[in-house]
């Protein structure tokens, strides 16, 4: 047996013969293909192909970006309705509280707890922060509204606190197709392998538009060290986050040798082509191998060897069975919403007190009283320098 070892599966070339594997098949140089080849239309035209094995399952291999990265999680926790009924319950404890210091009874010399309206929406306002008051009502009605109003606001303050913590550690699903994958801040790579190089070889008329896209604005023209990276490389990029790579499921063994459980529960898969691509194994034109290599690969099959080299050789998709069971940091973007918060507070309250200070300088002006300037004539002084007596 005459074996010949080549450095490609083989791509048709600008002349319109093909090189590496389907080359030497093409030209009969040689009867047989060691290895299995992805069936395409163009190749049909040159060779034979026998039965399928496996499946060519290369996919781009990314970690979902965090829910604080790509929403807002600080309006998340409660629906519409539930913020909108809070909002209004409120209101109106405060609105009765207002009405019952203005009308109730008090004995004489009894100081009144308050009857600004502003007093008291800031009392409201400070209990549903959970950051209290000062004062506490002395009657007994307003007390009982003053601790319903606290409870409320206890029980919504828990429940939105641990909904936001439970919200930090969830990966989002902003990316579910190439389409987003291309519109996304997220850098693209390729495994150095062959077939990436020569992807546009394989693709048929069929190939989807949003594939060529996808080469065309964020693949093509980049620097080759920037565009095709080692296995091991690419998914150390991937892990870190905010990175694709495109690779084949041998990556699979990666994630499990070197990845975190809880990072792989982030782990995220997008097919660029079909994965009802398989590979074939492929034969010269006419071979007479082909009816005897079709018949005893689907041998193989039917008797579960090549279920049993798979499971030896190769690694299942690693399941996510922790999460949240590790500890997860904060980064200044998974708050960046408060933060905006609180400084857009400290601007409008600056604005307010320019304001303040700018209406009470224009009340004093205008409402003092008005002084008569008189202008008096006063008569020369004159200075007569006397000699000191001897």
């Amino acid at each position: 047996m005459d074996e010949r070892f080549v450095d490609s599966w083989g791509y048709k070339g600008a002349d319109g013969k093909f090189t590496g594997l389907v080359g030497l098949l093409q030209r009969g140089q040689v009867d047989v293909g060691g290895v299995v080849s992805v069936m395409t239309t163009e190749r049909l035209d040159v060779i034979d192909f026998t039965t399928d094995t496996t499946a060519f399952r290369a996919r781009f291999f990314f970690r979902q970006p965090s829910l604080s990265s790509v929403a807002n999680i600080y309006v998340m926790p409660f629906s519409i309705e539930v913020w909108a009924t809070h909002f209004f319950v409120v209101v109106a404890l405060t609105a009765v509280m207002f009405m019952m210091q203005w009308v109730k009874w008090r004995p004489a010399g009894t100081e009144p707890y308050s009857r600004d309206w502003s007093e008291i929406f800031l009392s409201s306002l400070g209990t549903t922060c959970q950051q209290g008051w000062q004062k506490t009502p002395q009657d007994i009605p307003a007390r009982i509204l003053f601790i319903c109003l606290n409870i409320l606001s206890i029980f919504f303050f828990t429940s939105y606190s641990a909904i936001v913590v439970s919200l930090l550690q969830t990966p989002s699903s902003s990316i579910n197709n190439l389409e987003e994958l291309i519109n996304s801040p997220m850098k693209i790579a390729m495994h150095d392998i062959i077939y990436n190089h020569n992807i546009d070889n394989y693709m048929n008329v069929s190939a989807s538009a949003v594939v060529r896209r996808l080469f065309a604005e964020r693949v093509s023209g980049r620097p080759a060290r920037e565009t095709y990276l080692p296995l091991d490389e690419g998914m150390e990029l991937v892990r870190r986050g905010q990175f694709a790579f495109h690779v084949d499921v041998g990556a699979y063994k990666q994630v499990k040798d070197t990845w975190r459980e809880a990072e792989k529960c982030d782990l995220a898969e997008l097919y660029m082509l079909p994965p009802c691509v398989t590979s074939v194994v492929p034969v010269r034109k006419g071979s007479p191998y082909k009816k005897l290599i079709t018949v005893k690969m689907r041998r193989v099959r039917e008797v579960g060897l090549l279920a049993r080299e798979k499971a030896r050789w190769g690694t299942d998709k690693q399941r996510c069975q922790d999460r949240g069971a590790v500890f997860v940091s904060v980064g200044l973007q998974d708050f960046r919403p408060a933060l905006l918060v609180l400084a857009y507070g400290m601007l409008l309250s600056a604005a307010i007190l320019l304001l303040e200070c700018a209406h009470h300088r224009w009340s004093r002006d205008t409402h003092a009283p008005h002084r008569p300037r008189c202008r008096a004539e006063v008569p020369p002084v004159l200075l007569i320098d006397t000699p000191p007596r001897k």
